[in-house]
This record gives C-alpha cells, structure tokens and sequence, in this order.
C-alpha cells in the first residue's frame, strides 16, 4: 500500500465504486460494482499540469485490470499487460468504444475525442469493425482466461480467434522467445493485420483458417464462439495440456470453461 499525502476525495461520478490506490505516484482508480473502469483520479489527461508518460498509462492499466478482475493474476500477467502497447495492435484512431458490453447481442459505441492512445488503456472493448460488431475484447475477462490457461516460459501454445493479436502479443509475453505460440484468425484480412502486428515475435506464428487443425500443443486458449472442444484440439493438447474456451449454449453467453488432459498410465 501506498504512503504518502491524505488520499483524495473520491471522483463525484463514482456512486457504486470504492478507490483502488496502485503503484504510481498517489493516482486512484474507481471501478463499478462489476469490475468496468468508471473513472481515474487524477484524471490521465493531466497530473499536476502534465501528461503522464504512455507507459506509465500502461503501467496504471495494467494494475487496474488486476484490481478488477475476479480472480488473482499472476504477476507476469500483470507484466504483460504493462509492456504491449495496445494501439500498436488496433490502428491509429480516433477508435469506437462500446458503451456497455452487458446487453448481449447490443453494439452501442462512442467516438474517442481524438487520435491519443491513453483512451485505449481502460477495461473497455474496442472496435475492430464496428458494422461486424468485432471487437478487441474486455481486458480483465481475457486476464481471467489467460490466468486459467496457466501460461508458462517455453510452453507451446495456440490461439484460436486471435483477431488483431493483441491477446498473442500477450501470450507470446508470457511463453517468451524459448517457447511458441500459433495464432489462428479464420478473417483474411484480420489475420494479415495480426501477422504484421506480431512481427517483432519471431516466435509467433499467425495462421489463416478455422481452427480445425492446429499443432501439439501445451496450452490452447479460444477466442472463437463454440459449445464444446473440438476433438482435434484435445488429440493436440499434450500430457498435462490446458484448454480455456467460451462453452455455453446460451445464446451470446461469455462463459468459459477450462479443462485440463493428461495422458492416462501405461
């Protein structure tokens, strides 16, 4: 916990919030009874009379997911999500926010005033294309997820629906250069966007197709809408192997489901 100066009032517009106090400086995030970035105290367009550094944004964002998140996040996670700019991922702006991700199946989005990439960096959904209603996803649930695939250095991982990238450059963080990762984008298009994200990953691969077959793997995580794990995906996992992915039959659920294999005894 911090020390230093009384903390400051809380932000008027916080009525279902409680302040969070993170590491840097004396900065105070409120957040809404169900996790979603309401507001950051001081604001991050001004501190003091200057703007704070982009990684210090992104070191701010980072530790705000975690704060928000229903489940501990390791701290290599957290680390993660300091260090991959996520604008490099999702194009110059000004970009399209969605306004409230709770009503399923509703795509309601507001404008960012201008091109700066600090509007990126709140527990908010982006506009990938916005008519498709395709969308960077909310940064704590795929935190969860990711902290449920149980990540580790040079394990070989494959993303299914890796969209632009930016949750790859987040595993890809997390496996390092001693490890792999296959992203899988069944869009054309969106796969050559996440390819030339990604370039900088020499151990990242970026593949354009449905998923069906993919390479052995340590750990799977799906960003693609199915009901149960396709049978190519468990022969891949290896022994010990772990899959999240979003299993509900509900229409626009965005539950998941983690599931562990492991090689039965001789």
């Amino acid at each position: 916990m911090l020390t230093g100066p009384p903390r400051p009032p809380r932000h008027p517009d916080d009525q279902l919030g409680r302040p969070f106090t993170l590491a840097m400086n004396t900065e105070i995030a409120t957040t809404s009874a169900c996790g979603q970035l309401r507001s950051v105290w001081p604001p991050l367009h001004g501190h003091q009379g200057h703007l704070l550094t982009l990684d210090a944004v992104r070191r701010f964002y980072a530790e705000e997911i975690a704060a928000a998140a229903t489940a501990e996040l390791p701290p290599a996670l957290v680390e993660a999500l300091a260090r991959v700019p996520r604008e490099r991922f999702l194009g110059p702006g000004p970009w399209r926010i969605m306004r409230d991700a709770s009503r399923p199946g509703v795509a309601a989005y507001r404008r960012t005033p201008d091109a700066d990439p600090r509007h990126l960096y709140h527990n908010v959904l982006v506009a990938i294309d916005a008519e498709r209603q395709l969308n960077n996803g909310q940064p704590s649930g795929n935190a969860i997820w990711i902290a449920a695939v149980e990540v580790r250095p040079g394990d070989r991982v494959v993303h299914i629906g890796a969209g632009v990238g930016y949750y790859t450059a987040i595993l890809a963080e997390l496996t390092g250069s001693s490890g792999s990762v296959t992203a899988i984008e069944i869009d054309a298009a969106l796969a050559e966007r996440a390819r030339q994200n990604l370039a900088d990953h020499p151990w990242v691969t970026v593949l354009c197709g449905d998923g069906s077959a993919i390479p052995e793997a340590d750990a799977i995580y799906v960003n693609a809408g199915c009901t149960h794990p396709c049978a190519e995906w468990l022969a891949a996992l290896s022994d010990g192997g772990r899959l999240v992915l979003p299993a509900d039959h509900r229409p626009h659920a965005r539950r998941h489901r983690r599931a562990r294999l492991r090689a039965a005894a001789p």
